[in-house]
């Protein structure tokens, strides 16, 4: 997924539309720092909404 504005877009646009869904987030150290961006910490992907039931950092 990448940058961080695209995970939280992505998470709004997909997670957030399924009720009942597991919400989960995976931070990939490669992929999501290719670009020069920095990791999102535990503490950014805490305050999506709804708030992840699942953290993977990979």
């Amino acid at each position: 997924m990448g940058r961080a504005w695209l995970k939280r877009d992505s998470y709004r646009d997909y997670i957030v539309k399924a009720p009942g869904a597991v919400y989960r987030v995976q931070a990939l150290y490669h992929n999501d720092t290719k670009k020069g961006d920095p990791l999102m910490q535990p503490a950014d992907l805490l305050k999506l909404n709804p708030e992840p039931l699942y953290i993977q950092y990979q």
